[in-house]
């Protein structure tokens, strides 16, 4: 299974809003590495978590059909389920042809029966969907909005990677528990 990133999500948090976390007076010199270090922080915490932060454009291939196919939390749609047939030809499922547990974590897609049988290649099959978290107060609708946990984790990292941007520091570096605490509860397989 391989996972891309087909658009990637429009940062929830912003520079004005990490710099005022981080009492920072005059940011606009530093706007280029705080937006660096915001999107580090997402993609940690994407990777730490299992979910999408941010609204995103997401494609899974995989070399066959498995019995359930699985997403990223939080699941907003899902595009299509497409195959390579018999005769190397694509094909799209139709929606009636599968259903989509998107509330589950991780989401899923499952068969109406069973899924084809596609022609044997590497990335025969190709999902294409949109998953992740809104900003609050941002179309809750579409997407559920970021909890404010794990924002405030992002925000905590975003910090100890500014205030330790070198390779070299004084004092030694260690995970902090707090982070970790604040993102537990969210995270794939341990929490949610």
């Amino acid at each position: 299974m391989s996972l891309r990133v087909l658009l990637k999500p429009s940062e929830i948090i912003t520079v004005a809003e990490a710099a005022e976390f981080m009492r920072i007076d005059n940011a606009d010199d530093e706007t280029a590495t705080i937006s660096a270090l915001i999107t580090g922080a997402r993609q940690w915490c994407e990777k730490y978590l299992q979910i999408a932060i941010g609204v995103q454009i997401l494609e899974v291939t995989l070399d066959s059909f498995p019995s359930v196919i699985e997403l990223v939390y939080p699941l907003v749609s899902v595009t299509h389920v497409k195959y390579y047939d018999s005769n190397k030809e694509l094909q799209t499922l139709s929606a009636d042809d599968y259903f989509i547990s998107a509330k589950s974590t991780p989401p899923t897609i499952k068969p109406d029966g069973s899924f084809p049988s596609p022609y044997y290649m590497p990335e025969s099959v190709i999902v294409t969907f949109i998953s992740g978290f809104s900003p609050v107060g941002d179309s809750p609708l579409l997407s559920p909005e970021l909890p404010d946990t794990i924002k405030t984790a992002m925000l905590m990292l975003i910090s100890d990677m500014y205030e330790n941007r070198t390779a070299n520091v004084e004092k030694v570096l260690t995970a902090n528990p707090t982070l970790e605490r604040l993102l537990s509860m969210y995270r794939i397989g341990m929490g949610m």
